[in-house]
This record gives C-alpha cells, sequence and structure tokens, in this order.
C-alpha cells in the first residue's frame, strides 16, 4: 500500500466518523426539537422569531398563536412578558460574550392568568466565521417544583413556628432535626442535641418495658401515643404528650421517625389536684353518708320512745292523753317521725348507684308507673294519653326514671282540673345530644308569678290538698339534675302544668 492509499484511507475513516457524529447530533436535535416537554425557540438577533417547536405551540399557542403567525415577528412582547427587562439584559450580556450560556428563569402567563414558570438556557448560534448569527432558546417547565419548594418551605416554617415540639431521628434513633419549640420546652439547643439519642431527656420515672414498647411499635411500622414523664437541661421535670410515627421511603422502608410533643405539665398537675380533690370529696361524702345514717338511725329510735310513751300513756293515764299540752307533744313526735321518713326518702335517691346507666323503653315505663296508680287515677277519672313512640328508647337510670314517671303521674292525678275530661299527655323526642321528656296536664296549674322561684323546693306546696308534703318535685329536680339533666315547669292557674326532662345522650 503507498502513501496516498493510506491518506485516502485515514481521510475516509476522518469522514465516516465526522458523518457519524453528525448523524448522533442530527438525533439528539430532531429528539430535542419533538420533545414534548421542552421548550425550543430561535430568534434574530433583532429578537424576530426564526424557529418554535411544537412543544411550545402545544402550550403556549393561546397567548402567542400558532408557528405561522410567529415566524418573522419580535418576541419581546409576546414570550417574555412580565420579565421582558430581564431578558433585554441577558441578551446583552450574551451579545457581549456569545460564547457562553445562560440560565434564567421566567414566569409564562396562561390564559386563565396564571403562570407557568420556565427555566431556559439561552445561547448564541454561530456561523462559520464565528459570529453570531442567532439566538437560541431551550426551556423546560419546572411549575411544579416551584410548587413543591413553596409547600416545602410552608411546611418548614409551620414547623419552625409550631406551638408543639417536633424532633425527627434517624432509623437508630439519633437526632437530626428539632425546632424552636424543642429548645424552649426543655432548654437544649439544637446544636447540643443533633446526632444525640433522645433518652438525654430520661428522668428515671418510667419503665424500660415503656421504652420497650415504645420501640417494638414503631419499628414495626405503626404510630405510638403516648406520654414522657422527662427532665429538662436545668433538672427540672415535665410531662409531654407524644406522637411518634415511622417516616417511609417509596418502597416502604422505614428511614426516620418523627416525634411531635406537647408540654402537658400544667394539665398533669391540675388533673392530680382535681383527683386529690375528688378522693378528698369521696370521703367528705363517705363519712357524711355515715353521719347521716348514725342520726337517722338515733332519732328513729328517739320517735320510736316517744310513740311508745304515748302508747303507754293512753292505755294507763287516759285523763292524761286529754291534756291539750301532751295532745300537741304527740303531734309534735308524728311530724317529727313523718320528717325522718321524709330524709330518709331522699337520703335512699341519693344513694342509687349512678353507674347503673341502661337503656330502657320509655313507653313501656310509663305504662307500669300508670299502672301502679291506676286506681288513683280511675277514682279521679283522669285519662294519660301515652304519646311516645313505639320503640323509643332513653339510656338513664332506671330507679330514676321509675321515680320521676311516678311522681310526676301522681301529681298530675291528684291536682286535677274540674273539667269532664282531665287528661295527662307524655311525649318523648330526641334532638342532637339529648333526650327530652314532655309530661302536661289540664290540671288546676300553678301560679308560676308568685311561686315560680321555689316550685322545685323542698317541702313546697302550693295547693291545700291533704297528704301535700312538696317532696315529690324536690325529688323530681334532684335526679333529673344528677343523670346531667334538667327540667323546666311551664304553668298557668286553671290552664295546666307542663313539664319538660331533658337528659345528656
Amino acid at each position: 500500500m503507498n502513501y496516498f492509499e493510506s491518506q485516502l484511507r485515514a481521510k475516509t475513516k476522518e469522514l465516516e466518523k465526522t458523518k457519524d457524529e453528525l448523524q448522533d447530533k442530527k438525533r439528539k436535535l430532531t429528539g430535542l426539537l419533538s420533545s414534548k416537554t421542552t421548550y425550543v425557540i430561535r430568534t434574530d438577533l433583532q429578537g424576530n422569531y426564526t424557529y418554535v417547536n411544537e412543544s411550545f405551540i402545544d402550550t403556549f399557542s393561546h397567548v402567542h398563536g400558532h408557528a405561522e403567525e410567529l415566524i418573522g415577528h419580535n418576541s419581546m412582547l409576546s414570550i417574555y412578558g412580565p420579565d421582558r427587562g430581564k431578558v433585554e439584559q441577558l441578551i446583552f450580556e450574551l451579545l457581549n460574550k456569545p460564547s457562553r450560556t445562560i440560565q434564567i428563569e421566567l414566569r409564562k402567563p396562561l390564559s386563565n392568568g396564571e403562570f407557568r414558570y420556565t427555566m431556559w438556557d439561552f445561547s448564541c448560534l454561530m456561523d462559520a466565521a464565528g459570529n453570531p448569527f442567532e439566538i437560541q432558546c431551550i426551556g423546560v417547565d419546572i411549575t411544579r417544583k416551584k410548587e413543591n419548594e413553596l409547600h416545602l418551605r410552608n411546611l418548614s416554617h409551620a414547623v419552625e413556628q409550631s406551638p408543639a415540639t417536633v424532633m425527627i431521628t434517624d432509623i437508630h434513633g439519633n437526632i437530626e432535626y428539632v425546632n424552636a419549640k424543642f429548645t424552649e420546652a426543655t432548654g437544649y439547643t439544637e446544636s447540643e442535641v443533633l446526632g444525640k439519642n433522645p433518652r438525654l431527656l430520661n428522668s428515671g420515672k418510667q419503665t424500660k418495658a415503656f421504652y420497650t414498647d415504645l420501640w417494638g411499635t414503631i419499628t414495626s411500622g405503626h404510630s405510638w401515643k403516648g406520654e414522657f414523664h422527662n427532665r429538662r437541661k436545668d433538672g427540672k421535670l415535665f410531662w409531654e404528650s407524644a406522637s411518634i410515627s415511622p417516616l417511609k421511603d417509596e418502597d416502604g422502608n422505614i428511614t426516620n421517625y418523627i416525634a411531635v410533643k406537647e408540654d402537658i405539665t400544667d394539665k398533669v398537675k391540675s388533673l392530680t389536684k382535681i383527683e386529690a380533690l375528688l378522693s378528698e370529696k369521696e370521703r367528705q361524702n363517705k363519712r357524711l353518708t355515715n353521719f347521716t345514717h348514725i342520726v337517722s338511725h338515733n332519732l328513729r329510735s328517739h320517735s320510736a320512745n316517744m310513740e311508745a310513751i304515748f302508747t303507754l300513756l293512753e292505755l294507763d293515764h287516759k285523763e292524761i292523753v286529754n291534756n291539750p299540752y301532751i295532745e300537741m307533744m304527740r303531734v309534735s313526735a308524728d311530724r317529727l317521725k313523718e320528717t325522718i321518713d321524709d330524709l330518709n326518702t331522699v337520703l335512699d335517691i341519693s344513694m342509687v348507684d349512678t353507674d347503673a346507666w341502661a337503656f330502657i323503653s320509655l313507653k313501656d315505663e310509663a305504662k307500669a308507673a300508670w299502672s301502679s296508680i291506676s286506681q288513683l287515677a280511675c277514682d279521679a277519672g283522669v285519662k294519660l294519653y301515652n304519646h311516645v313512640p313505639d320503640g323509643f328508647t332513653i339510656r338513664i337510670i332506671p330507679a330514676y326514671l321509675k321515680s320521676i314517671l311516678l311522681n310526676l303521674l301522681t301529681n298530675a292525678v291528684k291536682y286535677k282540673s274540674n273539667s269532664p275530661e282531665p287528661y295527662i299527655r307524655l311525649g318523648a323526642y330526641v334532638s342532637e345530644d339529648r333526650y327530652h321528656l314532655i309530661v302536661s296536664d289540664n290540671g288546676i296549674g300553678i301560679d308560676m308569678n308568685m311561686h315560680g322561684d321555689k316550685v322545685f323546693g323542698m317541702y313546697k306546696t302550693f295547693h291545700e290538698r291533704p297528704n301535700s308534703k312538696g317532696l315529690g318535685l324536690y325529688m323530681v329536680k334532684h335526679q333529673v339534675e344528677a343523670m346531667g339533666g334538667e327540667i323546666s315547669l311551664e304553668s298557668l292557674p286553671d290552664k295546666g302544668c307542663t313539664f319538660t326532662i331533658s337528659i345528656p345522650r
């Protein structure tokens, strides 16, 4: 092979290599120009469009028009919009040094008034002599990235300014982040705790099993909630309510743990005081109950002795019994016995187990109460209209419900009207958070202007009736309020009474 043949072959190989490189660049350029996610624009040095790719037209034709409408027209007013000043300055710098590429972020307006955020590379296209003849702009949409950055920035500000303590650790429990509230709550600065384990807050007040349960829960991928009794940097103890959750990557692997905690020291102190007060109140109530039983027993004994003495006097000294002073003493003794019986009745009501709540059929319970006074109602000619819906159940203390119905129905019969058709109506309904029971009658009623403030008082009577003690409404109110409820009365003389009782659901 002579010299010329070898040179020819070398040149041929070089040309083939150059051809392959050009083909590769052509493929890349074609791919770039046809890309659905990349915008390509070229302008002459005066800013007039010479080329726009389909991706740009598809996205912004509603603002800038189609390709045939753009070519030859100036780009400064249409493409750059509110960022025109920045672009003019960029092109000035680029033409002064055309060999470089300058990157810029621009806002592109949409038809609805919003913007697309885009990132562009501006560069000059050079002719064979090395002089710029066009400006090429290649851009991508970064709107989602900007939104994510804004979201992360807002989230970061929220965490930093949160009133709760936020702490993030790695999978081994070493602290990687704490917010400002952490320093306020614990006294430790961020630099003092980064890389360390949260056990530096351990007060020794909680057991090893407590922490074993915590770590077992979060390492298995679940959230843990509980309370810490921790120690501040200055040695003071404090309580925290905490929620600790694992953070996972896209594959579901735990990468970190995040703890959100609230200082509840004041709440715990308040609860401790309340528990102490309740405990003392319970002891006082127990002592008062014992005292009441003792007094009741002793008074009953004395009352029984007095009754026995009067019985002996009647048998052996009848002439003394007729003495007016002896008669006054006997009446006083009888009233003392009645008072003791009444007080014991009230005490028995107070001693009902208030935990014994149950769902009761109100209609059936009303029928049972009415049945127990049926003879009294029949003699008085009073009718009961039971409008309680079938299947209506009420969660209540059964013993209280029986007593309430019996007292209200009995009173309505005793204080019936003189009309030919005396009646009692019973109804019920449920609101969002309460049961409502309504008992109304057309009886002789009560003058509320005169007696409204003492209707539910003990030993308060408002009509001259035999055997009226004024104890029934007192007990009803006491029982309703013991269940967290309320009772009200609307009444007019000779128009009857309407009692409304509401009990929390």
